[in-house]
């Protein structure tokens, strides 16, 4: 019998049946890839409560529809609150509220002062943010402001002529050459041909002033200048109005294009990507030095910043930062006054790759998060979102691996957010192409048959509430999008009922978080571990130390515990026989 030894826990291996390879003895050992002290107790019980909150993702389009259109609407969300506070949720993300014509879904704004009428309306919103502070609940709104809608007045007016007020609220340049200004490409602005993919500029030409204007996304999504201390005011303006309104604060979209290049120079070429990736998505074929990233986008979030504070609110920026953790880290301030927290997608590399579902992949990504990000700044951890294919099915469609999952990013120092439908392990649905609702799904196809990135419409299915209506209890009719497949098994009223379900595991590990102030406020050690199947880490507040064990490998570990105990299990198995089975993991505790 060969034994692991880590800080007064024995993981015993048998190595000759469990492993074909012997495993050399070694402790688990302290690695300072990825280190934070606890604060001291007195402070930690003064943190704001965005560091101990868990963080809950709606998509509204799809949590619940209240008036039979097949659109879930604000009365949806309100109707099903009672749910979310039995889940232990603190806060929900909601998906932009404002009116659009959903050339996006959302993400490109017509009036940053109103509500999208498919949602309901302005009183419904009040109602939802005081129905949900009734429950302990904050809704944080999706502040979409690195560009408008082309139908947004500000455009109507900033397009009509040169000489408009309104003009340089968005970035205008004269060709160069008889060709758009400069190399500088959009994200989704691509035209399918039969056989290859022709990826557009960031420019398209206005014969109406004969300009070209920049936009990063869509040509119906017009960048606005940022530079321009009008739109500065103004956007300051929209935040403190719905401020007022007793939100939690913002999440920022695309929050690191804000700025561009004062001189519009060329991106140059990305000497590391490969031929077929520069092929078939040719943006990440640039290096992004002057359209992205500009490091006095800091002073925008700073700016912001005192704004919320002032309001007991927060910021928490989506960063798309190609190849570099540095920018990440940047838009956190010197001293923690820019960004509350950007998102960290922990089932993803930073080159947007998903992230194998192995140990030592985990491992790296964490110290990679832990390298970059100051040590006074607060982490966030996710694995699903809007955007990406659901780590459900990312993790093969099986639930001990979401298990895992769950407890991991439950349980590492950062703020959680969870994806709606995640704790029920909701699946990512295959879409056809008549069944595409998505504008970048339908755009890019066949190529997003290829390319999970693209692949949004199958994790925006609606939820799954009940296996005895035709639409899982989500609508009368129809809904927008079709059902996820595996409803069946997947849905809360099922789960609700079954004490062993991934629904109750979730509640149970969420207040297993509230409970235990090292799991929220405590420092935090990444362990090497000699066996490449152990994720390891340690919790450690005061005299308390939680260690956290997490299988990824097909092989069970017995486990010998010492002087610690085990507080809390992926399932029975463990926590019964002392075993670290495969794909499962532990929470232990001790006291010294």
């Amino acid at each position: 019998m060969i034994k692991v030894l880590a800080a007064g826990i024995v993981v015993a291996v048998a190595s000759w049946f469990y492993s074909s390879s012997p495993v050399t003895p070694a402790v688990l050992i302290h690695t300072s890839q990825f280190v934070h002290k606890a604060a001291p107790l007195a402070e930690s019980l003064q943190r704001p409560w965005w560091k101990d909150a868990v963080i809950y993702q709606i998509y509204t389009r799809s949590f619940q529809d209240s008036n039979g259109d097949g659109v879930g609407d604000f009365e949806g969300i309100i109707s099903r609150l009672d749910y979310l506070a039995d889940l232990g949720v603190d806060a929900i993300w909601i998906s932009p509220a404002h009116p659009t014509p959903d050339v996006d879904f959302g993400y490109d704004v017509q009036d940053y002062m109103g509500i999208n009428p498919q949602f309901g309306t302005l009183e419904d919103f009040k109602q939802l943010v005081a129905e949900a502070k009734k429950r302990g609940i904050r809704v944080i709104m999706d502040l979409v402001v690195n560009h408008t809608s082309d139908q947004h007045p500000w455009f109507v007016e900033s397009r009509s002529s040169k000489n408009n007020p309104k003009r340089d609220w968005y970035i205008w340049r004269d060709g160069k050459d008889g060709k758009e200004p400069n190399n500088w490409l959009s994200r989704p602005g691509e035209a399918q041909l039969p056989l290859f993919t022709l990826w557009l500029s960031a420019w398209t030409y206005d014969a109406g002033t004969t300009q070209y204007y920049m936009h990063s996304f869509f040509r119906e999504q017009p960048d606005l200048n940022w530079r321009s201390p009008e739109v500065r005011a103004e956007i300051m303006k929209v935040m403190k109005y719905w401020l007022d309104m007793d939100i939690g604060g913002f999440r920022l979209d695309i929050a690191n294009y804000y700025l561009k290049d004062m001189q519009f120079r060329d991106n140059p070429m990305h000497p590391s990507i490969d031929f077929m990736r520069r092929t078939f998505y040719p943006y990440d074929g640039q290096q992004h030095f002057f359209d992205k990233d500009l490091p006095e986008t800091l002073a925008i979030f700073q700016d912001m910043r005192k704004l919320v504070n002032a309001y007991d609110a927060m910021l928490v920026g989506e960063i798309d930062a190609q190849h570099n953790g540095k920018a990440v880290a940047m838009y956190h301030g010197k001293a923690g006054d820019g960004l509350n927290m950007a998102f960290n997608n922990l089932g993803r590399t930073l080159d947007a790759d998903t992230l194998p579902f192995t140990a030592a992949a985990f491992q790296e990504s964490l110290a990679v998060w832990g390298q970059e990000l100051p040590f006074w700044a607060q982490p966030s951890f996710t694995l699903s979102n809007h955007d990406q294919p659901r780590h459900f099915s990312r993790f093969g469609d099986d639930e001990r691996k979401a298990r895992i999952g769950a407890l991991l990013i439950l349980t590492l120092r950062g703020t959680p957010i969870l994806y709606y439908g995640e704790e029920i392990g909701m699946r990512q649905a295959s879409i056809a192409k008549h069944e595409m609702q998505d504008p970048l799904m339908k755009l890019a196809w066949p190529i997003s048959n290829f390319l999970p990135q693209l692949q949004r419409d199958g994790c925006r299915t609606p939820m799954q509430w009940t296996h005895r209506e035709p639409f899982a209890g989500f609508s009368r009719v129809q809904p927008w999008l079709k059902m996820a497949p595996g409803v069946e098994e997947a849905n809360v009223e099922k789960q609700v009922r079954d004490s062993s379900s991934l629904l109750n595991f979730y509640r149970r590990l969420i207040a297993l978080r509230k409970q235990h102030a090292v799991l929220r406020v405590g420092g935090q050690i990444l362990l090497k571990s000699p066996h490449p199947d152990i994720l390891a880490y340690k919790r450690t507040l005061g005299d308390t130390e939680a260690l956290v064990l997490l299988n990824f490998g097909d092989k069970a570990h017995p486990l010998v515990l010492g002087k610690h105990q085990v507080l809390f299990a992926t399932d029975s198995e463990n926590r019964n026989n002392g075993a670290l089975a495969p794909y499962a993991g532990v929470v232990l505790i001790t006291k010294s």
